[in-house]
């Protein structure tokens, strides 16, 4: 494959006849190309019919009430926990499942209950363990930081390089055969680990091996290790096999799974770990007895029953046997599921680094921890940012848009994972801080500041997807950002960079970097990409794009399109009517490219002269409205009204019934209306409300 002049490999992993009953799971989909598993998958047919047939043909009630209906409710939930266990190749004996309310629940449940401090050593008051994690995690990972430094821990980030040179082998002075590793009652402090077992970001699967290795002291043997995986992304296309490596805790959601039910999540927790938990707060069903004119309870023995605060989700919980059978009926066996999904992102992962422009440059930057060589280190994720024929960035959110508009589904931005997208796109904590202060926050649409890109664009892959999917994704991103003809090659450092990919796991620590590693703080690394950035400050303008219509919060006011001084055909209007209209639904909610793609289709023109704005698309008539509404006039045809744009509020005046019906005919949606901002309107800002 490297620098060989071949096609992209893919290998078929079901079955035509599997792929037919897969996809009739699905038949909803019809012409939409879903490809964001890692956001959430989607729940197949036949387990909402088994979920709801159930329902509708027993009586399921709250399982503390003891009664008939109560005790078929809690043995079914009892099954629920078996059918869990057995799906991670374990059992009750081993494990226990805590039910929360999602896997972010599950993570904020261990921080305020992990105890620090091993009380049974003498002596040991006043001292506290470590908190460790690696910076490619989850924000709710993040999140965990000030609870557990609160409550002594002291906390520790481990970049990618430091984890990966740490982890990489048992050689230089540590051997996790010796008697000091593992857990002792005379260490003084309890210490936690935690790492992701697939990172959301790029799709690398973390070695579970580290699991043992934390437990055997590779980061320190003065305190008891314990690990907290978070499984979300790997077990949402993978198997996480409990028999073969012991995680203390694993965190999972289960819509990241099963589509439905959402809004329910798992602490799984190893038995023999338990004790390291305590709990500050109870709530009904905890407990064995309570006294209510003194502070006195005694909490019920069982792990679960001791930490699931109140009435469980019981209903969801018994949907969860319908989706374990559903899924079993579906694909047969769960690894086929791991291998199908990483042959569709291998293709796609080699298909994009073969993308180029016309003039040669790669159209593609690809963000990979692996040379997608095999399903056990990578995933069903691909990574990436599409990029002109000059080598500047194109923004994620133009790329989300056009995907949007071809009915092709992906996410856009850092995936809710800091500490990735800042390492892969070589940017610096200052960096992030600047483009903070830039007016960039998680989740916007703000994607190229100084030449730099905020975040990337993400294509994940489920049971549901074909290579059809991927090759419909290859069209519209060839269409619409590569300069045609486009040319298909392999770069010509691909298998130097192949190379480097494979080493990534095999770096061999010193001795030293161990020891250094466990007094050292994460440390900001100095990343940059100058590549990015514009150098050249000699710019004129040949073309400014005004948006007068509201189609996204915060859109570019002006695009300058390069190099022209003899163009004297311009007309700036100096931004009077930028973002001054929008459109809003028949419940007065605004619209937006993301829920109606067609609005890219919409051309609004500036006729100052006449005092008009004219509105075009294709197949319709070109209608206009009067720039500035004379609302005082007492023309009935205008009306006051407010909305909202990206939580702000927004006063205005409807500009009337014929521009209305023009826009409902052209976007096919009833009841819409095109708004006028009111001169003296601020927009009132969610953040301003406090």
């Amino acid at each position: 494959m490297g620098g060989k002049e071949t096609d992209p490999a893919y290998e078929e992993v079901f079955s035509p006849e599997q792929m037919t009953r897969i996809r009739s799971e699905y038949d909803r989909l019809k012409g939409l190309c879903y490809l964001d598993q890692a956001g959430s998958a989607l729940y197949s047919k036949s387990h909402l019919e088994g979920a709801f047939a159930d329902l509708q043909s027993n009586v399921y009630s709250n399982p503390h009430s003891n009664n008939t209906t109560s005790k078929l409710c809690s043995d079914s939930i009892d099954q629920v926990r078996y059918r869990i266990l057995h799906h991670f190749n374990t059992d009750v004996e081993k494990y226990s499942v805590i039910f929360t309310g999602s896997a972010t629940e599950s993570i904020k449940l261990l921080a305020q209950s992990f105890e620090w401090r091993n009380d049974t050593v003498q002596g040991s008051h006043g001292q506290c363990g470590q908190f460790v994690y690696t910076e490619d995690n989850h924000t709710s990972i993040l999140g965990m930081r000030s609870l557990v430094s609160q409550r002594g821990a002291s906390v520790r980030c481990l970049d990618h390089e430091e984890a990966l040179s740490i982890f990489s082998s048992s050689e230089n002075g540590f051997n996790p055969e010796s008697p000091a590793n593992g857990l002792s009652s005379e260490r003084p402090t309890n210490s936690l680990f935690v790492y992701s077992g697939q990172c959301n970001f790029s799709g690398v699967k973390y070695p579970l091996s580290w699991i043992a290795d934390v437990h055997n002291g590779v980061l320190n043997d003065r305190s008891n290790w314990y690990v907290l995986l978070d499984a979300t992304s790997l077990i949402s296309t993978d198997v996480l096999n409990l028999s073969k490596v012991s995680p203390d805790f694993v965190c999972v959601s289960f819509y990241k799974i099963f589509g439905y039910p959402t809004g329910l999540g798992a602490l799984l927790v190893k038995n023999s770990s338990h004790h390291v938990l305590k709990r500050n707060y109870y709530g009904g069903g905890t407990v064995l007895v309570a006294l209510s004119a003194v502070n006195e309870y005694v909490p019920r023995p069982a792990i679960h029953e001791s930490f699931e605060d109140g009435t469980l989700n019981f209903i969801s919980i018994i949907g969860l046997l319908h989706a374990f059978d559903a899924m079993k009926e579906t694909i047969i066996e769960y690894t086929l599921l791991s291998r199908h999904c990483f042959h569709l992102a291998r293709y796609l992962f080699q298909s994009l680094a073969r993308l180029h422009h016309s003039n040669g440059s790669p159209a593609v930057v690809l963000y990979a921890d692996t040379a997608y060589d095999d399903a056990a280190s990578q995933g069903g994720i691909v990574n990436f940012n599409m990029l002109r024929a000059n080598g500047e960035h194109i923004g994620f959110a133009e790329v989300l848009h056009m995907a949007n508009v071809h009915d092709i589904q992906l996410r856009t931005g850092c995936f809710c994972n800091p500490g990735a997208c800042r390492r892969h796109l070589g940017l610096s904590t200052e960096d992030v801080r600047r483009h903070f202060q830039a007016g960039h926050v998680c989740g916007d649409e703000n994607d190229i500041i100084d030449g730099r890109p905020t975040g990337s664009v993400r294509v994940s892959f489920g049971v549901f997807n074909t290579k059809h999917d991927v090759d419909h994704l290859l069209g519209v991103l060839g269409k619409c950002f590569v300069h045609q003809p486009a040319v298909h090659k392999w770069p010509s450092n691909w298998q130097k960079r192949l190379e480097n990919l494979r080493s990534k796991f095999n770096k061999k620590p010193t001795k030293s970097q161990r020891e250094n590693a466990d007094s050292q703080n994460c440390n900001d690394k100095d990343q940059t990409q100058d590549s990015g950035r514009i150098r050249n400050h000699n710019l004129h303008a040949i073309s400014r794009v005004e948006y007068p219509i509201f189609s996204e919060p915060t859109p570019p006011a002006v695009i300058w399109k390069g190099v022209d001084k003899s163009n004297s055909n311009l007309v700036f209007t100096n931004g009077r009517y930028d973002r001054q209209w929008m459109i809003t639904n028949q419940s007065g909610v605004a619209l937006t490219q993301k829920s109606e793609p067609l609005l890219c289709l919409l051309q609004p023109f500036i006729d100052e002269a006449n005092n008009r704005l004219r509105l075009s698309f294709e197949g319709q008539p070109d209608i206009t409205v009067p720039l500035n509404l004379d609302v005082e006039r007492g023309d009935g045809n205008y009306s006051f009204c407010q909305s909202k744009v990206c939580g702000d509020r927004i006063r205005g005046n409807d500009c009337g019934d014929d521009v209305g019906i023009w826009l409902s005919n052209a976007l096919h949606k009833p009841g819409l209306r095109l708004i006028r901002q009111l001169p003296d309107d601020n927009r009132t800002n969610k953040k301003s409300l406090g």
